[in-house]
């Protein structure tokens, strides 16, 4: 092993591994940018590994000494990280978030922050990760335990096995990667990526370096070998992304380049080692620690205040995190780790303690208080929360026939429903504005919904045998019961494009927790006979023989189309700008009409041609847009989506009360007009509600009850 001394080419390597962090997580470039993370790992690796040896050979290696230093270097610099977080977060963060940042600073205090972020949130480019701000702590705490367990590996293995250290420690590294490999086979790709295990070998191969002899080599070949490692470095930060399958084999290239780079550049410097040893990268080296520590906070409380913008819109963050992380090696990371080599050991790690109670004191409080709700409006709040589940009855009561009431009660005695309303969770949320409309209208009704399904008794989405089975069968109860009760009415609603289409990308998540095809519907004559059928083929199949059949009974079929899905969680973006002011729809993720209209032009298509005169389709896209076509996702303050496709209880309100209001009357036979009604619906082209096919000027003023005026085209503003 060579002597350690500083080498001023490490801190340049910092710079490139810390830079390429920054920029990947800005969104400026470096898709593959997450890598210097393993970069990171082998300096770790090396450093650790060096200073360690070289202390046992001199005598005056000692694990309280090696863990004070650690102390030193890392907890003054993340001390203060932290309790701008807690504070910043505590202002800013919906309760949820908060609550769970809360956990997450907990769990970093113990170290296992890495353990936290796999259980909580599964991949790290999982949807909900980018609003995690102390998501970054993983590679910390993975650091973190390996201090804890390698000095006393290495000190055993020196003293017992010296001449065996570098074999024991290749065979290690190549366990450590073998099992990173395997579990990337087997699926488990968020714990490779976060836990210690499966990235040992990243920190095992610096280790390696460090423990070997020193080697001498021709001058031309370390010139090149080290061109080879800065190309294997800087390759997968311009080229890997985040569907890339890491980091197993993947994530070789960033290892070994960070090792070829470190050797070559022994004892002498090469050219790549003198450009990295520069004044530039040499000073970014030396704020990379504080630097990695500020800048994803930033980033994240940046996309609370502003969740759109163009690429550009994280530049200010990235800025900020430079010139905080300069002040903080400057004030804070360079006094401690000078001035505390003077103190007494038991005093550095009184006050280390003393510093990790204070911060799990204070992050202990939102977590206690629920995520500190009062700080934000009950209403707003409820936005978030209510999914309909009121509306959602236990399985076996489905089954059994029982189904949940809506509207006005008959005194104890049952009575056939007028209307059943029957689909998938979007059901749970007509139900709310049917209620109130069936309240108005003095009208009984039922609800039965069938969550992740759409209501047709023979087709299932590619779900599990088991989950498959359990939802056609309670589908056909529930045909069955429609035909025993002789419901007269039957309404139907679903998010009827997912089941065709997928989900669309913006609603994609990572690690295979979200799959576009297991939505998509199949039957037992695609499954069996036609493996040509497209999802298309089957959802016009079924949904034709359930309308033929109900209607033929008598039943009149009214299907509603599925409202807008948006770009992002509506509720809680509205939720995160109050502190800004009022948010309107303008500052949100929304998508135009025209967009709408794209990703529901087959579905659609389908269910025009079902019209006629016992089956309707009701359109509620006239109450979702303004006149130029953008999304009113906002009224009066309150959100009308509450993720990207269910509507709140006001949206609820807003949106499908008038679009589903027709519909009531006509039930409740106020504006029937002898058979008047139900006579145009059935001599319309479309026979559609709320999208008149024939020019403006032949509506007359009857066609109120049909095609009724929109609400005003912006929301009101506060």
């Amino acid at each position: 092993m060579s002597a350690m001394h500083y080498r001023p080419e490490i801190d340049g390597l910092r710079a490139v591994a810390v830079l390429s962090v920054v920029l990947c997580h800005a969104g400026l470039g470096c898709s593959g940018g997450f890598t210097g993370v393993d970069v990171f790992f082998v300096i770790s690796g090396y450093l650790i590994t060096g200073i360690v040896l070289r202390d046992l050979e001199c005598g005056t290696f000692t694990l309280a000494g090696f863990w004070e230093r650690r102390v030193r270097r890392i907890l003054p610099a993340l001390v203060v990280l932290m309790g701008f977080v807690l504070a910043v977060g505590s202002w800013v963060l919906l309760p949820r978030d908060l609550v769970a940042m809360s956990k997450s600073a907990l769990a970093q205090v113990a170290f296992a922050a890495n353990i936290f972020f796999w259980r909580d949130v599964g991949g790290y480019f999982a949807a909900n990760a980018r609003f995690k701000p102390l998501l970054h702590m993983w590679s910390l705490a993975v650091e973190e335990q390996f201090y804890v367990l390698f000095p006393l590996m290495l000190v055993g293995l020196r003293r017992l096995m010296p001449r065996r250290l570098v074999s024991i420690l290749t065979a290690l590294a190549l366990a450590s990667f073998a099992a990173s490999v395997a579990g990337l086979l087997l699926d488990r790709r968020a714990a490779v990526f976060y836990l210690l295990p499966t990235r040992a070998w990243e920190l095992l191969i610096g280790a390696v370096l460090a423990s070997m002899p020193s080697r001498t080599m021709s001058r031309r070949s370390d010139e090149v070998l080290s061109l080879i490692g800065l190309a294997a470095i800087l390759w997968p930060v311009f080229s890997y992304t985040e569907s890339t399958l890491f980091p197993g084999a993947a994530a070789l290239p960033s290892c070994l380049g960070t090792a070829l780079v470190i050797w070559t550049n022994t004892p002498e410097r090469t050219a790549v080692g003198r450009w990295l040893a520069s004044p530039p990268m040499v000073g970014v080296g030396l704020i990379s620690y504080s630097l990695y520590l500020w800048h994803w906070p930033l980033l994240v409380f940046e996309r609370y205040a502003a969740p759109a913008g163009n690429r550009w819109r994280d530049l200010p963050a990235v800025v900020a995190s430079i010139v905080l992380a300069y002040l903080s090696w400057r004030f804070v990371e360079t006094p401690f780790r000078r001035a505390g080599r003077g103190l007494p050991r038991a005093l550095v790690f009184r006050s280390g303690v003393a510093a990790q109670m204070l911060i799990a004191t204070f992050a202990g409080v939102p977590w206690i208080s629920e995520g500190m709700p009062t700080r934000f409006p009950a209403n707003n709040l409820g936005d978030i929360a209510w999914i309909g589940d009121e509306y959602f009855a236990p399985p076996a009561d489905i089954e059994a026939g029982r189904f949940l009431e809506l509207g006005a009660a008959d005194d104890d005695e049952r009575r056939t429903p007028e209307f059943l309303l029957w689909g998938d969770s979007h059901a749970g949320v007509a139900a709310y504005a049917m209620e109130h409309l069936a309240k108005q209208h003095g009208v009984t009704g039922s609800v039965v919904v069938t969550d992740g399904s759409p209501p047709l008794p023979d087709a299932w989405p590619r779900y599990s045998a088991a989950r498959a089975a359990d939802l056609v069968h309670r589908n056909q109860a529930i045909l069955r019961e429609i035909r025993a009760r002789k419901i007269p009415h039957v309404i139907l609603v679903a998010r009827w494009s997912v089941y065709v289409e997928g989900y669309p990308a913006s609603e994609m998540w990572h690690e295979g927790h979200r799959s576009e095809s297991v939505v998509l519907l199949t039957d037992q004559r695609q499954t069996q006979g036609d493996p040509e059928a497209t999802p298309l083929d089957v959802f016009q199949r079924h949904l034709r023989e359930l309308t033929d059949q109900l209607s033929a009974e008598g039943v009149h079929v009214w299907i509603v189309q599925q409202v807008p899905e948006q770009d992002g969680p509506i509720a809680t973006e509205v939720l995160r700008q109050l502190w800004r002011g009022t948010p309107d729809s303008r500052s949100l993720s929304t998508v135009s009409r025209d967009e709408h209209l794209r990703r529901q032009a087959r579905v659609n298509r389908v269910l025009q041609q079902l019209a006629g005169p016992n089956v309707t389709i009701i359109d509620p896209s006239p109450y979702c847009f303004d006149e130029t076509g953008q999304a009113i996702v906002v009224r009066d303050g309150r959100a009308q989506w509450r993720d990207n496709d269910h509507l709140t209880q006001s949206g609820a309100l807003a949106i499908l009360s008038p679009a589903l209001a027709p519909v009531m009357a006509c039930i409740a036979g106020e504006r029937t007009q002898e058979g008047r009604l139900h006579q145009t619906l059935g001599n319309r082209p479309e026979g559609t509600i709320g999208a008149d096919p024939r020019p403006a000027e032949s509506v007359d003023a009857h066609d109120t009850a049909i095609n009724p005026a929109p609400p005003p085209a912006r929301p009101p503003r506060g």
